[in-house]
């Protein structure tokens, strides 16, 4: 009887084995087809339409946890109004008017100012720099943009009119990865490679001589990426690009002034003057001619405040690798013929409620490592549970109809 045993519990397991692999065959063409509509709708924007309001949930739930530490960065705005008021409606901006701006930034003592302003044009030669003002970054243009072989390659202007050379080592490129199917913001890099060799882009030019200055001490996680020749190796976390931690409200209560708020001759709604000791003030424009707009997952957001976002998120830590399309698709994949496999295992009520559970969580964990919206890896795992409470009402039918076809599983 013994010698007959072994032979039985093998037949078994490979019976269980085949079952399985019976299963995931039939789901296999459902979740080819949700993957290729996954692609499709990637590249026509339909995941963005649906990604703001589970961004805006996402914001929801941040909200009711413990405030992070007070923003380190202070925004301050050139609007339509203050281009019109305090700069006549020209572009470029008037480099005197331009001096006496950052003059008034300088009173409330900031440990850096940032310009985020285009001062490439000749005229800036003759700005005036005051050894009373903190170390300033200047945004510098990246330039006309060249392909050769290929490869896209940007010719960097001089910050001040080409005033002095010297001035581009404490500047960077205001450069973010914007989707090529989608034109939003998700991603930034720290440095690009240009006609100059390699450079910092301005967020992390910023980030840097902050982390010089303050020891910033979650930006100690962060490496190290320098200026070099164009072919110069380089850390991928550098050049890699990397997700934005959006947040909808900054914590910080004076976070974001009008430039027409802090100016010596202010009038009405005046912004006190108290010290910005240790913080970033950064000044910017959403002005309609910086045309600098940028859609974001959380909605349309000026490109000064897309650049603070990017500074908060290098001095937090740094922002996550997003994985490539392939791999993420593959990961979600994965996902679903794991879902594929709790239902072959659990009774079909049992697992209908494990899935309310496992869902949410696969989902969450796909964002997490991938870098991707949760609404990416949405569709396969509801397609993968819609498909097994299809596939059991439809054995039961046939079980109803056909004798003995429903106990097929």
């Amino acid at each position: 009887m013994s010698r007959h045993k072994a032979p039985e519990r093998a037949t078994g397991v490979g019976a269980r084995y085949s079952a399985i692999g019976k299963r995931v065959l039939r789901a296999l063409p459902s979740i080819a087809f949700v993957l290729l509509l996954t692609l499709l709708f990637s590249r026509f924007s339909v995941f963005h339409r649906l990604e703001k309001p589970i961004a805006d949930f996402e914001m929801l739930i941040a909200g009711y946890m413990p405030a992070s530490a007070e923003s380190p960065v202070v925004v301050v705005d050139i609007t339509d109004e203050d281009y019109q008021t305090l700069f006549g409606g020209k572009s470029p901006l008037e480099y005197q008017k331009l001096e006496q701006l950052i003059s008034d930034i300088a009173r409330f003592n900031p440990d850096l100012i940032a310009v985020d302003i285009d001062t490439s044009d000749r005229q800036f030669y003759e700005f005036t720099i005051d050894n009373r003002w903190p170390p300033i970054v200047w945004a510098r243009e990246p330039g006309a943009l060249r392909r050769d072989a290929n490869k896209l390659g940007y010719q960097p202007l001089d910050v001040l009119g080409a005033k002095d050379p010297e001035l581009n080592r404490r500047s960077g490129l205001p450069m973010l990865v914007v989707d090529s199917n989608d034109k939003v913001a998700r991603t930034y890099t720290r440095m690009l490679r240009t006609d100059a060799g390699l450079l910092p882009t301005f967020s992390w030019a910023v980030v840097d001589l902050y982390r010089e200055r303050k020891g910033f001490a979650k930006a100690d996680t962060l490496p190290r990426c320098g200026p070099g020749s164009q072919d110069a190796p380089v850390p991928d976390a550098c050049t890699e690009p990397l997700v934005i931690n959006y947040i909808s409200k900054r914590q910080c209560e004076h976070c974001y002034f009008k430039a027409s708020q802090i100016g010596s001759g202010c009038k009405g709604d005046c912004a006190a003057v108290k010290p910005w000791g240790g913080k970033i003030a950064l000044l910017g424009g959403s002005y309609s001619d910086a045309e600098r707009s940028k859609d974001t997952p959380i909605g349309p957001m000026s490109g000064v405040e897309v650049l603070a976002n990017v500074i908060e998120t290098e001095l937090d830590g740094g922002g996550q690798h997003e994985l490539g399309l392939g791999l993420s698709m593959a990961m979600e994949a994965f996902e679903g013929l794991v879902l594929v496999l709790l239902f072959h295992l659990c009774a079909l009520r049992r697992a209908l409620l494990l899935s309310v559970a496992v869902i949410p969580v696969f989902a969450g964990l796909g964002h997490l490592f991938s870098g991707r919206p949760l609404i990416f890896f949405l569709p396969i795992l509801v397609a993968v549970l819609l498909f097994e409470w299809f596939l059991h009402y439809r054995q039961q039918l046939l079980g109803r109809l056909v004798p003995g076809k429903g106990a097929e599983h």
